[in-house]
This record gives structure tokens, C-alpha cells and sequence, in this order.
């Protein structure tokens, strides 16, 4: 493999992944959506704090909240910590879990591609001659 060819691999890679990203926040808002359902539950104190609550409220931000309850739903340890006092149980279809582990897949994915792309940036522009 010439070398225009592996930088041209890299420049549809970084393309495919610029798509991703688009894909997977819309993916991410769709899910925020479904999981809004989760607010009266979980949205209060202990699990947030007050500043969390007040901020938490509004889009862009309240995708972090969804992605609060989607580690939950996936049995994320990551969320253990926040949701250590809940004393409900948290049942959710399949499909939605399915969904939410999509969503984790897909965001490893895309973190994965992207940082392939800054190293092979990095070796093009430190270790190889441009004419």
C-alpha cells in the first residue's frame, strides 16, 4: 500500500467518522426522548445535585443526564456511584437496553476512529517528507 493511498484510507476514515458523530448525536437525542420517562425517578436529589438539577434541565446539557440513565440501564459501573441510594427497581424493555448498548458501542467506536486518525495526523506531519 503506497502512502497516498494509506492517507486517503485515513481521509475517508476521519469522513466516516465526522458522519458518525452527526449519526450518533441525533441517535443520542432520540434515546434522551425515550428515557425522559426516567425524570420523575430519578431526577431529583441524591442522584443530582442541586447545581446538576438546575443545569440538567435544559438541551444540550440534558443529554448528560441521559447518558446518566442509559449507563444505568446498562449496569454501567460508572453509574453505581451516582445511583447507589436507589431503592426501585429499574425495569426496561429489551429493546431499549439493546439500544443503550448501541449507543455505548457506537461512542467507543467513533472515540476508537478518531483517535486512529490524530495518530496517523501526528506520524504524517512529524515522520513523513511532503513534497
Amino acid at each position: 500500500m503506497s502512502l497516498d493511498e494509506f492517507r486517503e484510507l485515513f481521509f475517508l476514515l476521519a469522513l466516516i467518522s465526522i458522519i458518525a458523530i452527526f449519526v450518533h448525536f441525533i441517535y443520542w437525542n432520540i434515546l434522551y426522548l425515550y428515557l425522559r420517562k426516567y425524570d420523575p425517578i430519578l431526577f431529583k436529589e441524591p442522584y443530582f445535585s442541586t447545581s446538576e438539577l438546575s443545569v440538567y434541565r435544559s438541551w444540550p446539557l440534558s443529554l448528560i443526564k441521559a447518558t446518566s440513565y442509559i449507563l444505568l440501564l446498562t449496569n454501567s459501573r460508572i453509574s453505581r456511584k451516582r445511583f447507589s441510594a436507589l431503592t426501585e427497581s429499574i425495569s426496561e424493555s429489551k429493546t431499549l437496553i439493546f439500544l443503550c448498548h448501541f449507543w455505548k458501542i457506537l461512542l467507543a467506536l467513533i472515540i476508537f476512529i478518531v483517535t486512529l486518525c490524530v495518530i496517523w495526523v501526528g506520524i504524517d506531519m512529524a515522520f513523513i517528507e511532503h513534497k
